[in-house]
Order: structure tokens, then C-alpha cells, then sequence
């Protein structure tokens, strides 16, 4: 399941404003939408969003299963975690990433709290 970011709070308009800025498109209408995604072709990946819940929730796919498939989604990773830090820097969000790939957890899954707007923003 690596990788699955999660940012808190969940302000669906901000989150549907930035989508769109970022490039992503709806799955439906816009206005209502609660599934995004963003192809990134060099790399055969697509990065997705959902809006639905409590939580601004992105996810890679194909998904990552073993910590060797990293290096081949450098373009993906990048647009996945500025995607996440754009939102969260906007609502004051908590972004954190849960894992259950070796290398990236410590077996089972695992929990990283990566930032917390304004006062640890996400550096990559």
C-alpha cells in the first residue's frame, strides 16, 4: 500500500481549487467530484485523491510493493507530494503517510506524521 497520504482537515472546496490548479481532473462533475487523478505517462503511473471522508487522502498506482519500485516514480512522487503539501500549507493540514512496504515501515503498516502546517511544512 505504500504509498497513501493522508492530510488533515478536509475543506472540500479549497481541496477541489487546488486539484484543478494542479492539474488533476475530476471523476464526474467538478463541483461534486470526490475522485481525482492526475496520469503521469512518462512513468506509467497515476497519482489519485479522494475527497470523501475526513481526511484530503492521495495514493500511486500501479502501487509501490517493494522499496526497489521507487526509483522509477521520481516525476509521480514529486507531483504526489506537492499536490499533499499545496493542500495542507491551505487548511493548516497535517499530512502524514502510511506504509506497509519493507524499508519504508517497520513490518505491519506504519504511520509517519511527514509535517503540520505552518510550523513543519513538508520538505522534499
Amino acid at each position: 500500500m505504500c504509498c497513501k497520504t493522508e492530510v488533515e482537515p478536509l475543506d472540500p472546496t479549497i481541496a477541489r481549487t487546488i486539484l484543478l490548479i494542479g492539474q488533476f481532473k475530476p471523476q464526474g462533475d467538478p463541483d461534486t467530484a470526490i475522485y481525482w487523478r492526475r496520469d503521469i505517462p512518462e512513468e506509467g503511473c497515476t497519482v489519485s485523491v479522494d475527497i470523501a471522508g475526513s481526511a484530503f487522502r492521495a495514493s500511486i498506482s500501479p502501487g509501490i510493493s517493494s522499496y526497489y519500485q521507487h526509483e522509477g516514480k521520481r516525476m509521480t512522487a514529486g507531483v504526489y507530494f506537492e499536490i499533499c503539501a499545496k493542500y495542507a500549507e491551505k487548511v493548516d493540514g497535517t499530512v502524514t503517510q502510511k506504509a506497509n512496504v519493507t524499508g519504508c515501515s517497520n513490518g505491519g503498516v506504519s504511520s509517519l506524521v511527514m509535517a503540520v502546517y505552518p510550523h513543519i511544512p513538508l520538505t522534499y
